[in-house]
């Protein structure tokens, strides 16, 4: 009986063991060689699909941004005030000239009343740099404002910017200056312009008939501005304006006689040697040749003096031989004098070398004095002598 208790036991536990070994799953499995220090950690088991993971676990993200926002690249904001250089002019937009214009102003009376040359040197140049944009506002300064310093800087800087616009607001405020001191500073800064752009307005001041200071000061400008082709502008006006007055012509005629660069030199001669020329032209010409006195210069004068048979044209040619001052021709009206010229040429070239006051032309002066075989030239050397002399003493 207790037997078969015992087995009927034996069976059941069996059954439990077999039930138990068949029906749990069998024992996890974990890839690669380190499977037993990996029991700690388990894996999840294959038949399992693995979600993949988030967004935010895979790529790190910035502090408070949403991480499917398409950022745009951020592009600098233009600054008013940027000046960006294009060759060596400023180049701005309307609206940037215009800012940065009204932040100079802001600035200019506060650097003169402080004194600071710096300051006041820095703002004329970016207020020049600007252009014709700052003239108006700078001939406001010129003529109205109270402080007498303010005024006198705002019209150096029209005198730097030079230009036609820059001009006619130094004119209109010298015009209305009734203080003559200031009237005349403002006429000397006036003449300080170097700009090419001042040529045509200086022409049209040298003819106009109602203002004659402004005659004196444009002949000043464009004997200044000669390198530029002032002498040019001054012949095309000349021989291109019908109904050009007598008064005007003559002004023209002197400024032309009145030239001194080398650069003019050519254009003079054309018109000395030109069939065409008119012979006041001529003159002028020739006044301009011995003006600049270069060798080059007088020697043509001196050729053109010898080979005209106009009478009246060659007096006018040997009084500008004997204003010539240039010391750089010496050696050439030496030459002359001692040459086979006629004897009012070296007349002339006698004449012309008082200006020289150096012992060797002295010297050379008294040898031809007892020399030459002409009396009319001989006295002209006394003449000339004698002057030196008086210089000397």
């Amino acid at each position: 009986m207790n037997q078969r208790y015992v087995v009927a036991f034996i069976v059941i536990l069996i059954a439990i063991v077999l039930a138990f070994v068949l029906f749990l799953p069998g024992p996890k499995k974990t890839p690669g060689p380190d499977v037993a220090s990996s029991s700690a950690t388990p894996a999840p088991t294959a038949a399992i699909p693995q979600r993949p993971a988030p967004a935010a676990e895979v790529a790190p993200q910035l502090d408070e941004t949403d991480p499917f926002e398409v950022i745009e690249p951020q592009q600098p904001e233009p600054n008013p005030t940027e000046i960006t250089q294009a060759g060596p002019t400023p180049t701005l937009t309307a609206e940037q000239a215009q800012r940065k214009l009204d932040e100079l102003i802001s600035q200019f009376a506060k650097a003169v009343e402080s004194r600071n040359e710096a300051e006041i040197n820095r703002i004329i140049q970016e207020l020049v740099a600007l252009g014709d944009i700052s003239t108006e506002i700078l001939g406001q300064y010129v003529i109205k404002h109270p402080d007498a310093d303010v005024r006198e800087y705002a019209a150096q800087a029209l005198a730097q910017i030079g230009s036609v616009a820059a001009i006619g607001e130094l004119l209109t405020a010298i015009h209305q200056e009734t203080d003559m001191l200031i009237k005349e500073n403002l006429r000397k800064t006036l003449r300080t312009v170097t700009n090419p752009a001042a040529i045509s307005i200086a022409v049209e001041g040298l003819i106009q008939q109602d203002i004659v200071w402004w005659h004196e000061d444009a002949k000043f400008l464009l004997l200044s501005l000669e390198k530029y082709g002032s002498a040019d502008a001054l012949l095309e006006y000349y021989q291109n304006t019908p109904d050009l007055s007598a008064d005007a012509s003559e002004r023209i005629r002197d400024a032309l006689s009145s030239l001194q660069h080398e650069s003019s030199i050519a254009l003079l001669i054309d018109v000395l040697t030109a069939s065409g020329s008119d012979s006041d032209l001529r003159a002028a010409a020739a006044g301009g040749l011995a003006s600049i006195g270069t060798p080059n210069a007088v020697e043509t004068l001196l050729s053109q003096t010898t080979a005209t048979s106009d009478a009246d044209l060659r007096n006018r040619y040997l009084a500008s031989i004997s204003g010539i001052t240039n010391k750089d021709c010496v050696d050439t009206l030496h030459n002359t004098l001692s040459s086979s010229a006629p004897d009012d040429v070296r007349v002339a070239a006698a004449n012309a070398l008082s200006m020289s006051q150096n012992e060797p032309s002295v010297q050379k002066l008294w040898d031809l004095y007892e020399k030459d075989p002409s009396e009319e030239v001989r006295q002209a050397i006394a003449a000339t002598l004698e002057r030196i002399g008086s210089k000397q003493h």
